[in-house]
Parts: structure tokens; C-alpha cells; sequence
């Protein structure tokens, strides 16, 4: 009987136990095959908040550098936690809705020089992207007010 009761506490112990931390995403936009052969993306389709370190433009399209980040809130402010490793780099949708360091509409020319006018130790300050399902940012918002 004591037995018994041991099982099953220690079997309701372990339905209770935290689930252990996802996986890391890919860190590159030339993702492995999976063991199904399906390529893996970078992020999930959903909202992240990311570092970006640069983006770039090559045969039309636009790619961002992200890796994840933490935001932990600080009253009606937040800090940025850098959660380390290397980058993704990511196709940026053509017709993706960017809001810029102002709080406004942006392109994403106008992103662009705007992210490479900021010092590297800033870009690491947070932004908010929307991934979609083809593995695609089709929303960046810029949280981080540079002082320049």
C-alpha cells in the first residue's frame, strides 16, 4: 500500500513539474532540414521581442539580424535582457507595417537608416517583430527612443 501511494504521489509530482525550456531557434536563415525533411524557421509565426543588429537588402529583398530577447517591465519602462547567442537572420515581408522610432508609420528604407544611425549597444534595446507562418517579420515596432 505505502508503495502504492509513493507511485502515485511521485506520478502527480511530475504531471505538475514545470515543462522544460523550448528548444533555441535556428540561427540562420539557411535553416537545417528537420528529420522529416521540412526546412525549420528561425522564429515561430507570432509576436517576439528581439535585438536586431543590422538588416540588410540583397536581390530585393530585406533581411534582420534578430536573436531573442527578454523584456522585464519596470514600472511604465522596461529593460532589455539580452539572452545571448547569435543571430537569425530573417526576411523582412515588402509589405510589412513598420512603426519607427517616433512612433509613426515608417518604410523600410526609412527603418533602415534609421537602425544603422544608432550605435550597435542601442539596436540591443528591443523591438517588438510579428512573425508569420512562412517564417516572415510582417510587423517591427521600434520601443526603444534613441536620443539623437
Amino acid at each position: 500500500m505505502r508503495i502504492l501511494l509513493g507511485v502515485l504521489a511521485l506520478a502527480a509530482l511530475s504531471a505538475c513539474a514545470p515543462a522544460p525550456p523550448s528548444a533555441p531557434p535556428a540561427t540562420s536563415a539557411n535553416s537545417a532540414p528537420t528529420t522529416s525533411g521540412q526546412q525549420q524557421k528561425p522564429f515561430q509565426p507570432g509576436k517576439h521581442f528581439v535585438q536586431i543588429d543590422k538588416g540588410t537588402t540583397r536581390d530585393g529583398t530585406t533581411y534582420l539580424d534578430i536573436r531573442p530577447a527578454k523584456k522585464e517591465h519596470l514600472g511604465e519602462s522596461f529593460e532589455t535582457i539580452t539572452l545571448g547567442g547569435p543571430h537569425s537572420e530573417v526576411p523582412l515581408a515588402r509589405n510589412s507595417r513598420i512603426v519607427s522610432v517616433k512612433g509613426k508609420a515608417s518604410t523600410v528604407p526609412e527603418f533602415l537608416t534609421d537602425l544603422h544611425r544608432i550605435p550597435p549597444k542601442q539596436r540591443d534595446e528591443g523591438f517588438d517583430v510579428t512573425v508569420d507562418d512562412q517564417g516572415t517579420i510582417t510587423q517591427v515596432a521600434w520601443l526603444y527612443v534613441p536620443s539623437w
